[in-house]
């Protein structure tokens, strides 16, 4: 098994963009379980790393942020991940339209959508929108030159 990432501690500066509407739910613990899961996954992702704020654990792709998975908060629902999206292709919008588990209000912005988890066979969809955010987030230029510089680049799709 390999070594855990630290977590970094996220600074005042980075809330600046929640909206006053924004709501918190309490996670559950079946939905801490499975972010667990979905965090044991993408933390293995080349230039992934972890950082907690709200009660949630985000991932950032180098410096980019893509995602947000509850550790004891949530937004959207109790039961939903977040995760970002800068401008969606329209590939993505379509799949988007036709999964009834997205979501896209919740006071934190048009760029971030919710993802709604009932059970554990959820985890396998989550993942798979975790992906394709991950793949949109262009990682800062420090973040992709160590890309270059021996790790492997993750494919789009």
């Amino acid at each position: 098994m390999p070594p855990k990432k630290p977590v970094k501690k996220t600074t005042k500066k980075q809330t600046r963009g929640l909206s006053p509407s924004a709501k918190l739910f309490a996670a559950p613990e079946d939905m801490r379980a499975w972010s667990t899961m979905l965090l044991a996954e993408a933390e293995r992702w080349p230039n992934t790393s972890l950082r907690r704020m709200f009660g949630m654990c985000s991932l950032y792709r180098g410096e980019t942020i893509f995602a947000a998975l509850p550790q004891t908060k949530a937004f959207f629902s109790p039961r939903s991940i977040i995760f970002k999206f800068e401008s969606p292709t329209s590939a993505v919008r379509a799949r988007m339209g036709k999964d009834a588990r997205i979501q896209q209000t919740g006071g934190i912005g048009a760029k971030w959508f919710g993802f709604e988890m009932s059970s554990e066979r959820d985890i396998r969809a989550a993942l798979l929108w975790l992906d394709l955010a991950y793949s949109a987030a262009t990682p800062a230029p420090h973040a992709a030159k160590k890309a270059k510089n021996g790790k492997k680049r993750r494919s789009a799709g």
